[in-house]
């Protein structure tokens, strides 16, 4: 349509307007093309606002709704100009995918629930707070958002009974939908505490629409344990492709009951990929065997299997990589004579225990029964007022390791954690927290190769060490402690064996004061404060102290705090010292 000048009537004037942005809408633009401005798809049809002001207002109001669809239309065009719309669909989507905080623990084992009492209401408002961040900035955003399947393949759901005898979901069941056709991985919360007296069957019918899509399973319901059961009956369907699933029903009121097996029936009687399983209370699963298993937890189970039981479990599961026991497995004492079998189990690679209660002290003697890699990390994690272990016991529970080559030795000694024992052990290194104190004294006389001793006195003087314990030990690193270091040092001068000093092939002390050296006046000894004012003023070369007989050694101060940790791992479940029974929870 040709401009007719000042005569243009409202219809015509939008008319040629929504042609004009019909044939920029058919534009094809080059990425590098620069972005249209308004004024340049408006300038070409003048509008004379005299000409508007003239006309019919019954006319205005009658094209008043078409004139907001154009402008809208317009403005979603000028934003297809933006930059940020240019980027592929892929990078996008990315981008969206790393706002998912709850991704973040989609690999760990064992899974989140496992190990947190958080609650989950939460958990799903926050598993949701991406979807707000992305589809109120633009169509194309949005679009994205919500049409493609793998950003909503990892759904957090909490569904909680109501005082109105019903039901809320979040987010609703139909979200399922959003994810056809990729594997799903749900995590699903289930709260009845409002004594609801039916199941949550809008939910169950929309499990069943996905029965073949889900790899990931992990379900909490908490209290009321007799009304688990129709949970566990909408399980009854196959899920052929499930690889990790977790139940959890919590139910304090059964605390002395023996509870039933979980039904032969769930899943369809089989579950043939299942590679990862977590399970709270119950101890037997009627009918099943997962030969293809690899990660198994087990927690707060409230009566135990008996040894020769729980090591069938194992003996079902020969591919197994991760063992976690939280107040679960056989309860076994000191004294107690364990079965004449052996379960060989050749691919583990981590074995945890952890417990608070006293009488699961020994548990970790099942690995007396196991034949392991020598490469296996072995963790032991207690709270109790006297959480320590015997060496004797300790000793036993690591046959599956050469003693000659443990050759490093780390020591943790926190006042805050004092009933706290944790304990870690792998082919070349142990970490010890609260160790009795026989082990610094005499040295571990099954280890005599430890190359490596650090000490982790935090708020505490230097330990008391018998280094002729250690006669290999070539470093010793001390962190976060002056305290008792002119001692330290000079113990290590003194002709104390008839061989002469302790430890004659050490090389080098090293102490991380970090933040201590800003209290020297604080130090407990005058001949410490002398010592370290000595070794100030030497820096930044270090002190060498000449023996009679034996190697010289040097002692480094070092500014910077640094404490060893322990390594990263793909599970949530390791101790990271200094250990505390709580962090298992944060």
């Amino acid at each position: 349509m040709d401009y007719k000048g000042s005569d243009l009537t409202i219809a015509e004037l939008l008319s040629a307007l929504q042609i004009k942005i019909d044939d920029l809408s058919k534009i094809k633009r080059s990425p590098m093309q620069p972005c249209l401005q308004r004024s340049e798809v408006l300038l070409p049809i003048s509008i004379n606002i005299f000409t508007i002001y003239k006309a019919d207002p019954s006319q205005i109001e009658q094209h008043k709704e078409k004139m907001g669809d154009t402008l809208q239309s317009c403005k979603r065009l000028l934003n297809t100009f933006a930059a940020i719309n240019q980027l592929p669909v892929e990078i996008l989507t990315q981008v969206f995918r790393n706002l998912q905080s709850h991704r973040s623990c989609e690999n760990k084992f064992p899974p989140r629930l496992a190990i947190t009492q958080t609650r989950h209401v939460s958990d799903a408002k926050d598993a949701l707070s991406w979807v707000r961040l992305t589809t109120n900035i633009c169509k194309h955003w949005r679009e994205v958002a919500l049409f493609t399947p793998s950003l909503w393949n990892h759904i957090y759901f909490d569904i909680e009974a109501t005082q109105s005898n019903s039901w809320s979901y979040l987010p609703s069941p139909s979200v399922l939908l959003r994810s056809h056709p990729v594997p799903l991985h749900m995590t699903i919360f289930v709260d009845p505490r409002n004594a609801c007296n039916s199941d949550p069957k809008d939910f169950f019918n929309a499990l069943q629409t996905v029965t073949n899509r889900v790899e990931t399973l992990q379900i909490s319901w908490e209290c009321q344990y007799k009304r688990g059961f129709g949970m566990l009956h909408a399980l009854r369907h196959p899920f052929p492709r499930l690889t990790s699933l977790a139940l959890q029903f919590r139910d304090n009121s059964l605390a002395n009951m023996r509870p039933d097996p979980l039904p032969a029936a769930i899943f369809g009687g089989e579950l043939p990929q299942l590679r990862r399983l977590s399970l709270w209370f119950y101890t037997c699963w009627s009918q099943h065997k997962f030969p293809k298993l690899t990660h198994i937890s087990l927690h707060e189970q409230l009566v135990r299997p008996s040894v020769n039981e729980f090591l069938d479990i194992l003996e079902s599961a020969p591919c197994l990589e991760f063992l976690f026991l939280w107040e679960a497995g056989p309860r076994i004492v000191q004294g107690d004579i364990l079965p004449r079998r052996t379960i060989s189990l050749p691919a583990l690679r981590f074995a945890q225990f952890a417990s608070k209660a006293s009488d699961d002290r020994y548990n970790a003697r099942i690995l007396e029964c196991l034949n392991i890699p020598q490469s296996t990390r072995c963790l032991l994690l207690y709270t109790h007022q006297d959480p320590r272990i015997s060496y004797d016991s300790v000793e036993r529970l690591f046959t599956h390791i050469r003693p000659e080559r443990i050759n490093e030795l780390r020591v943790y000694q926190y006042k805050q954690y004092t009933y706290t024992f944790a304990l870690e052990m792998d082919a070349s290194r142990i970490s010890i927290q609260n160790m009795p104190i026989s082990w610094l004294d005499s040295g571990i006389p099954k280890f005599r190769n430890i190359h490596h001793l650090h000490l982790v006195p935090k708020n505490t003087p230097i330990p008391k060490v018998n280094l002729g314990g250690f006669p290999s030990l070539v470093t010793i690193t001390c962190y976060d402690s002056l305290n008792g270091i002119h001692r330290f040092v000079t113990s290590l001068s003194e002709d104390e064996t008839e061989t002469g000093c302790p430890c004659p092939f050490l090389e080098t002390i090293y102490f991380y004061v970090g933040e201590q050296i800003s209290k020297l006046r604080s130090l407990y000894s005058p001949h410490d404060e002398e010592f370290v004012r000595r070794a100030l003023d030497c820096m930044p070369e270090p002190i060498t102290v000449i023996r009679a007989r034996g190697h010289s050694f040097q002692v480094v101060l070092k500014l910077q705090s640094a404490f060893p940790r322990s390594d990263e791992s793909e599970t949530e479940a390791l101790i990271t010292f200094p250990a505390d029974y709580m962090q298992l929870w944060n």
